[in-house]
């Protein structure tokens, strides 16, 4: 089992919440052995999550909230990368 980040996004007028799961932070694969681990990387780049995850959604978008998790799973499923150029084609 290991933690992996996700983030739960509401959207004004949207019938529920988006969850986004990261999946590396440029060539590093982000996969933690512990909950703390998981959360004091959220807690060290809550910045760079925060702008990256509002740019995966149109200019002008409505975005309520949003919060970062960390979720265990035994096998993750590729998620999104973090400095992709291209991240709101994969949504």
């Amino acid at each position: 089992m290991v933690y992996i980040i996700t983030i739960l996004v509401t959207i004004l007028g949207f019938p529920g919440p988006v969850l986004i799961t990261v999946d590396e932070m440029g060539a590093e694969k982000l996969r933690f052995k512990t909950e703390e681990s998981c959360r004091a990387h959220i807690k060290e780049n809550q910045h760079l999550l925060q702008v990256w995850s509002a740019s995966l959604f149109p200019a002008g978008t409505p975005i309520v909230s949003g919060s970062f998790n960390c979720m265990e799973v035994e096998n993750p499923n590729p998620g999104l990368s973090v400095f992709s150029d291209t991240p709101s084609k994969k949504i």
